[in-house]
Protein backbone atom coordinates (compact mmCIF):
# COMPACT_ATOMS: atom_id res chain seq x y z
CA UNK A 1 0.00 0.00 0.00
CA UNK A 2 3.12 2.18 1.11
CA UNK A 3 4.44 1.54 -2.36
CA UNK A 4 1.74 1.81 -4.33
CA UNK A 5 0.56 5.35 -2.71
CA UNK A 6 0.85 8.63 -4.21
CA UNK A 7 1.05 10.05 -0.90
CA UNK A 8 1.67 9.35 2.55
CA UNK A 9 1.26 10.87 5.69
CA UNK A 10 3.32 10.14 8.48
CA UNK A 11 3.10 11.01 11.69
CA UNK A 12 6.94 12.56 12.60
CA UNK A 13 10.23 12.91 11.00
CA UNK A 14 10.81 9.68 12.96
CA UNK A 15 8.46 7.60 11.13
CA UNK A 16 9.05 8.90 7.70
CA UNK A 17 13.17 8.00 7.97
CA UNK A 18 11.61 4.92 9.26
CA UNK A 19 9.46 4.33 6.09
CA UNK A 20 12.25 5.53 4.08
CA UNK A 21 15.04 3.17 5.80
CA UNK A 22 13.10 -0.05 6.47
CA UNK A 23 11.00 -0.20 3.44
CA UNK A 24 12.75 1.73 0.66
CA UNK A 25 9.92 4.22 0.18
CA UNK A 26 10.76 7.15 -1.67
CA UNK A 27 10.95 10.23 0.90
CA UNK A 28 10.07 12.97 -1.84
CA UNK A 29 6.10 11.30 -1.81
CA UNK A 30 5.97 11.43 2.05
CA UNK A 31 4.61 14.56 4.21
CA UNK A 32 5.08 15.41 7.70
CA UNK A 33 2.04 16.23 9.86
CA UNK A 34 2.67 16.43 13.48
CA UNK A 35 -1.01 15.30 15.70
CA UNK A 36 -2.15 18.29 17.96
CA UNK A 37 -4.75 17.48 20.96
CA UNK A 38 -8.24 18.19 21.80
CA UNK A 39 -8.98 21.89 22.61
CA UNK A 40 -9.99 20.68 26.20
CA UNK A 41 -6.33 20.85 26.96
CA UNK A 42 -6.07 24.49 26.20
CA UNK A 43 -8.80 25.58 28.17
CA UNK A 44 -8.35 27.16 31.77
CA UNK A 45 -8.89 24.47 34.70
CA UNK A 46 -10.97 26.24 37.60
CA UNK A 47 -9.23 25.26 41.11
CA UNK A 48 -12.83 23.85 42.00
CA UNK A 49 -12.30 21.47 39.01
CA UNK A 50 -9.04 20.67 40.11
CA UNK A 51 -10.22 19.71 43.41
CA UNK A 52 -12.96 17.56 42.47
CA UNK A 53 -10.85 15.57 39.79
CA UNK A 54 -7.97 15.09 42.67
CA UNK A 55 -10.66 13.95 44.69
CA UNK A 56 -12.63 11.59 42.46
CA UNK A 57 -9.40 9.49 41.59
CA UNK A 58 -7.65 9.74 44.62
CA UNK A 59 -4.74 11.51 43.14
CA UNK A 60 -2.06 11.92 45.61
CA UNK A 61 -0.44 15.74 46.28
CA UNK A 62 2.77 15.63 44.50
CA UNK A 63 3.01 12.64 41.65
CA UNK A 64 4.83 12.21 38.25
CA UNK A 65 2.41 10.94 35.78
CA UNK A 66 2.42 8.43 32.90
CA UNK A 67 -0.49 8.09 29.87
CA UNK A 68 -0.46 5.06 28.20
CA UNK A 69 -1.32 1.62 27.41
CA UNK A 70 0.42 -0.96 29.24
CA UNK A 71 2.92 -2.95 26.58
CA UNK A 72 6.58 -3.14 26.98
CA UNK A 73 7.95 -0.89 24.78
CA UNK A 74 6.56 1.64 27.02
CA UNK A 75 9.13 1.11 29.17
CA UNK A 76 7.05 1.57 32.30
CA UNK A 77 9.43 -1.13 34.56
CA UNK A 78 12.24 1.54 34.30
CA UNK A 79 9.88 3.93 35.87
CA UNK A 80 9.22 1.51 38.75
CA UNK A 81 12.59 0.71 39.63
CA UNK A 82 13.71 4.56 39.47
CA UNK A 83 11.21 4.87 42.23
CA UNK A 84 13.25 3.80 45.41
CA UNK A 85 15.89 6.19 44.12
CA UNK A 86 13.55 9.57 44.58
CA UNK A 87 11.90 11.31 47.78
CA UNK A 88 9.46 9.00 48.92
CA UNK A 89 6.70 11.54 48.92
CA UNK A 90 7.01 11.68 45.12
CA UNK A 91 4.10 9.07 43.62
CA UNK A 92 3.85 7.39 40.44
CA UNK A 93 0.23 7.74 38.52
CA UNK A 94 -0.54 5.32 35.85
CA UNK A 95 -3.55 5.74 33.45
CA UNK A 96 -3.97 3.45 30.54
CA UNK A 97 -5.68 0.49 29.65
CA UNK A 98 -4.42 -3.02 31.30
CA UNK A 99 -2.98 -5.30 28.88
CA UNK A 100 -1.39 -9.10 29.81
CA UNK A 101 1.98 -6.93 30.20
CA UNK A 102 0.34 -5.54 33.14
CA UNK A 103 0.56 -7.99 35.59
CA UNK A 104 4.09 -8.03 35.31
CA UNK A 105 3.74 -4.50 36.04
CA UNK A 106 2.05 -5.04 39.30
CA UNK A 107 4.67 -8.04 39.95
CA UNK A 108 7.53 -5.33 40.29
CA UNK A 109 6.10 -2.65 42.05
CA UNK A 110 5.09 -5.04 45.09
CA UNK A 111 8.28 -6.77 44.72
CA UNK A 112 9.76 -3.08 45.52
CA UNK A 113 7.50 -2.26 47.66
CA UNK A 114 5.89 0.56 46.19
CA UNK A 115 2.02 -0.64 46.19
CA UNK A 116 1.51 2.96 48.18
CA UNK A 117 3.35 4.78 45.99
CA UNK A 118 2.05 3.51 42.54
CA UNK A 119 -1.24 4.31 41.54
CA UNK A 120 -3.10 2.73 38.40
CA UNK A 121 -6.28 4.37 37.09
CA UNK A 122 -8.14 2.61 34.64
CA UNK A 123 -10.96 4.27 32.92
CA UNK A 124 -10.47 8.02 33.45
CA UNK A 125 -13.13 10.18 31.56
CA UNK A 126 -11.54 11.99 28.58
CA UNK A 127 -12.83 15.33 29.90
CA UNK A 128 -11.04 14.70 33.19
CA UNK A 129 -7.40 14.28 31.55
CA UNK A 130 -6.74 18.01 31.67
CA UNK A 131 -6.94 17.97 35.68
CA UNK A 132 -5.64 15.16 36.15
CA UNK A 133 -2.39 16.40 33.62
CA UNK A 134 -2.37 19.77 35.60
CA UNK A 135 -2.20 18.06 39.46
CA UNK A 136 0.95 16.25 38.34
CA UNK A 137 4.25 17.28 39.20
CA UNK A 138 6.05 16.00 36.25
CA UNK A 139 5.44 14.21 32.59
CA UNK A 140 7.61 11.24 32.44
CA UNK A 141 7.21 9.24 28.89
CA UNK A 142 10.12 6.25 29.51
CA UNK A 143 8.81 4.52 25.82
CA UNK A 144 11.95 3.05 24.10
CA UNK A 145 9.67 3.77 20.48
CA UNK A 146 7.41 5.88 19.28
CA UNK A 147 5.56 7.06 16.02
CA UNK A 148 4.28 10.42 17.72
CA UNK A 149 4.04 10.71 21.40
CA UNK A 150 0.54 12.67 21.86
CA UNK A 151 0.57 12.39 25.35
CA UNK A 152 3.76 14.67 25.59
CA UNK A 153 2.06 17.43 23.53
CA UNK A 154 -1.07 17.25 26.12
CA UNK A 155 1.04 17.48 29.09
CA UNK A 156 3.23 20.26 27.46
CA UNK A 157 0.04 21.98 26.37
CA UNK A 158 -1.68 21.71 29.97
CA UNK A 159 1.63 23.25 31.51
CA UNK A 160 3.44 20.19 32.64
CA UNK A 161 7.04 19.68 32.26
CA UNK A 162 8.37 16.92 30.51
CA UNK A 163 10.89 13.97 31.03
CA UNK A 164 11.18 11.71 28.12
CA UNK A 165 13.25 9.33 26.28
CA UNK A 166 16.34 10.63 23.73
CA UNK A 167 15.46 8.71 20.33
CA UNK A 168 12.56 7.99 18.02
CA UNK A 169 10.12 10.85 18.32
CA UNK A 170 10.16 11.83 21.31
CA UNK A 171 12.22 15.07 21.37
CA UNK A 172 10.11 16.03 18.27
CA UNK A 173 6.65 15.73 20.53
CA UNK A 174 8.62 17.36 23.63
CA UNK A 175 11.00 20.14 21.64
CA UNK A 176 13.53 22.09 23.55
CA UNK A 177 11.89 22.60 26.76
CA UNK A 178 11.82 18.88 27.46
CA UNK A 179 14.47 16.97 28.91
CA UNK A 180 15.43 13.81 27.78
CA UNK A 181 17.61 10.64 29.16
CA UNK A 182 18.76 7.15 27.47
CA UNK A 183 16.16 4.75 27.71
CA UNK A 184 18.19 2.48 30.03
CA UNK A 185 19.38 5.22 31.82
CA UNK A 186 18.30 4.49 35.75
CA UNK A 187 20.81 7.05 37.06
CA UNK A 188 20.01 9.65 34.64
CA UNK A 189 16.63 9.28 35.50
CA UNK A 190 16.45 9.63 39.00
CA UNK A 191 18.53 12.62 38.65
CA UNK A 192 16.31 14.61 35.77
CA UNK A 193 13.21 13.48 38.07
CA UNK A 194 14.93 14.92 41.11
CA UNK A 195 16.13 18.27 39.26
CA UNK A 196 12.40 18.78 37.80
CA UNK A 197 10.79 18.26 41.29
CA UNK A 198 12.85 20.55 42.80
Amino acid sequence: SLRRADRIIAVSESVKRDLVRYLKIDSDKIDVIYRGCHRRFTEDISEERLREVEERYHLPKRYMLFVGTHVPRKNLGLLIETMPEIDHDIELVIVGRATTHTKHIKQRIKSLGLKDRVHMLYGVAHEDMPAVYALASLYRMPSLYEGFPPTIVEALTVGVPVIATRGSSMEEAGGASSMYIEGSDREALAGAITQVMH
